[in-house]
């Protein structure tokens, strides 16, 4: 056996021990989108990337929250998908793989036939009839054949049917906005030219196009921006001239936001951002973004930025990352995510006031019969409820496994666990008590987040710092009322098995350290083993 394999399977089984003792995960779960309902005002989905991603739902427009991760939605899911909820109170996800819908409740989600192993990219509901819903899809051709990709409606009775015919590009965006008489859809995409002879590919055309007949008969623009602006999305569309779309473009170092007035066919800077956190307009035209803090500059711009309409320069009027944005209307209120928390914003003062936030989430989503916390382990054990996450979050006092849940919690508080009822899993004081989680129904549903009287705050997490993982958004905002989001959680971790990064994490304990130096002891007599004959240099670079 060559020395190369046995200090390949050291390797390995180091950095595999490490990643199972110590939940190395991904960059921090952050709050990216509002999806609010088109019937009940009161009903919000918060969606979440990282960490596999999922849903936060709230019912009573912020009294209470829900987590539903993706993986309770379907063990095969690894990210969520664009996410809409329907005027009868369904949410739609769509996926790579298809179209998800649940039964109302957050449960009981089943794959839309129609949509069977295609990429559904967008979702939008109709700007007049809130019982209707379109979806595109973006799947590639076959070889050299073009893509085949629709505009799809779902109406009242829950059925989906194609509108127009195929349309040989990849769709990236839908908006719908209403007319005078009728109502008017944009989308954005993508051509593909097809592989030259010499085999050179030349680079993908960006389009914007409407339609004023349900996707009959469009009307098309190639977009081409002279500040070489790539991954081209239509966000939104002024509400009181279905003429004029805002757009964004990803530039080098920055997101150009952009705006036309005349369907697409000329645009114009409106502002330039760090990065590009949501758009949302008011009734009367007036338009909110939001710009997230930067992971890589803590210096960066930040901020809430507003404009009384899309043709007048935006003002910076909060200096705390936004996430995402959504003005609730008709009368607000105006909502905000700070990376892991999500709120409401003063519209005149900027001042944000946190209704939730990863850290105090409180249960699951609720399912009859359904264990959601069990579902979710997996998921949640690598990531939110894990090192390095948010594992003081009553959510998490479902588990109870060495390196998830309050044990987590205690290894990065110095000793310190979260108070758990007693009926969870949580509740124990004996590490590494196993629990697959509580069932999602009834009491045990409840129980298991922690919620109610029966639950005590936890204890803050320590060792913050403005830099605390990936994708945290974790600089401290500047505004005092910037909300309790703008603290991150204790220490950073990456995903994959990399001993440089466990080195990198402050570790309470000293095994990975033992573990290196038996893996590297081995190694070492394994080579003084060896004859030392002149290696090839084939076998060199094989090393």
């Amino acid at each position: 056996m060559r020395s190369f394999g046995l200090r390949s399977a050291l390797v390995a089984a180091v950095c595999v021990w490490l990643q199972s003792s110590f939940a190395a995960a991904g960059p921090v779960e952050r709050l990216v989108d509002v999806n609010a309902s088109p019937t009940d005002p009161k009903f919000v989905a918060l969606g979440y990337d990282n960490g596999g991603g999922g849903l936060v739902y709230t019912r009573d427009q912020g009294a209470t929250f829900e987590l539903l991760p993706v993986s309770a939605i379907s063990p095969t899911l690894k990210q969520r998908g664009s996410t809409a909820i329907t005027g009868d109170g369904k949410t739609l996800m769509g996926f790579f793989t298809g179209l998800w819908i649940d039964d109302g409740k957050g449960c009981n989600w089943t794959q839309v036939p129609e949509f069977q192993d295609v990429w559904v990219s967008d979702l939008d509901a109709h700007p007049t009839d809130p019982m209707i819903t379109f979806a595109i899809t973006s799947t590639g051709g076959i070889g050299d054949e073009p893509p085949q990709n629709y505009l799809y409606q779902r109406n009242a009775s829950g059925a989906w049917t194609k509108l127009g015919g195929a349309q040989d590009l990849l769709l990236t965006s839908v908006r719908a906005t209403k007319l005078s008489s009728g109502i008017r859809i944009y989308e954005s995409g993508f051509r593909t030219p097809p592989v030259s002879p010499d085999g050179g590919v030349a680079d993908s055309i960006s389009v914007i196009r409407h339609s004023d007949d349900l996707g009959a008969n469009w009307t098309e623009h190639m977009f081409d921006d002279p500040m070489g602006g790539k991954s081209i999305l239509i966000q939104a569309v002024d509400p009181t001239d279905p003429d004029r779309i805002v757009l964004s473009a990803v530039r080098v170092g920055s997101v150009a936001i952009m705006v036309s007035s005349n369907r697409g066919q000329n645009f114009q800077d409106f502002v330039k951002l760090t990065d590009f956190g949501g758009v949302s307009f008011e009734p009367g035209g007036a338009i909110w973004l939001g710009e997230p803090a930067s992971v890589s500059d803590p210096s960066a711009s930040r901020g809430l930025w507003h404009a009384p309409n899309a043709m007048t320069a935006p003002t910076k009027l909060g200096t705390y990352g936004v996430q995402c944005v959504h003005y609730q209307s008709p009368a607000g209120p105006l909502y905000a995510c700070q990376a892991w928390s999500f709120g409401t914003v003063d519209m005149a003062s900027a001042a944000f006031t946190e209704r939730t936030s990863f850290k105090t989430m409180p249960k699951f989503v609720t399912c009859s019969g359904v264990d959601v916390a069990g579902e979710s382990k997996t998921q949640l054990c690598k990531d939110y409820c894990g090192l390095g996450h948010f594992a003081t979050a009553p959510v998490c006092c479902a588990y109870n496994d060495p390196s998830c849940g309050p044990t987590a919690a205690a290894e990065e508080n110095m000793g310190i666990r979260p108070e758990c009822p007693p009926d969870t899993p949580g509740g124990s004081p004996l590490a590494g008590a196993t629990g697959g989680g509580i069932a999602g129904s009834g009491a045990g549903a409840s129980a298991a987040g922690g919620s109610g009287a029966g639950s005590a705050s936890p204890t803050p997490v320590a060792g913050a710092g403005a830099a605390a993982g990936a994708n945290a958004g974790g600089a401290r905002s500047s505004t005092p009322s910037a909300g309790t989001g703008a603290t991150p959680p204790a220490k950073s971790s990456s995903g994959g098995c990399s001993c440089s990064s466990f080195a990198a994490r402050d570790q309470s304990s000293a095994g990975w350290a033992a573990a290196a130096l038996l893996a590297f002891t081995i190694v070492q007599r394994s080579q003084r083993r060896r004859s030392p004959r002149k290696l090839s240099t084939r076998a060199a670079l094989s090393l």
